[in-house]
């Protein structure tokens, strides 16, 4: 498939931390399959660096947009979104992740997974209709028996919270 260059083609979000990679490294060094649902998952900050490692990821998030691509206005200015489905495309490694547009809570799913990632997807104000054990109970749901989950609460500046920042 042949992507349109004027793209943005990395993550409109910053490179994942070593927080991350650790985590990453732990379900490495497991018995367990290199498995991991990360709830929230945007436009694929973390989902490509673990395809890349050989895990088979499911990304959901509820925002269309991120997942699959467009135009948004940010700060003013029309930006083209490559999205998480063309981007894993494009490195070659769509096979390595399941895309799903739903709200992580309500998703049917039919599989647990050896990890579970989220970062900032919590403190979304849609999310605040749910009670934070609801939201605990919900992603330890996704862990299998003797699985890790890592549930990184961003406690970001007003101007970081504003929505006109994020895929609208």
């Amino acid at each position: 498939m042949e992507f349109d260059k004027s793209y943005v083609v990395s993550s409109l979000w910053e490179i994942p931390g070593q927080r991350y990679t650790r985590f990453l490294k732990r379900v490495e060094a497991s018995n367990l399959p290199k498995t991991l649902a990360i709830l929230g998952c945007s436009d694929g900050t973390y989902v490509v660096p673990a395809a890349k490692r050989g895990f088979d990821v499911l990304a959901i998030d509820t925002d269309e947009l991120a997942l699959f691509g467009g135009v948004t206005n940010l700060a003013g200015n029309d930006v083209k979104v490559l999205g998480l489905e063309h981007r894993l495309e494009q490195i070659g490694l769509r096979d390595r992740g399941v895309i799903v547009h739903d709200d992580c809570f309500l998703y049917n799913r039919d599989r647990i997974f050896s990890a579970v990632f989220t970062s900032g997807s919590i403190h979304y104000q849609e999310n605040s209709a749910y009670p934070l054990e609801y939201i605990v109970e919900k992603m330890q749901s996704y862990v299998a028996p003797g699985g890790l989950l890592l549930m990184e609460y961003v406690n970001r500046s007003e101007e970081d919270n504003d929505p006109s920042r994020h895929f609208v």
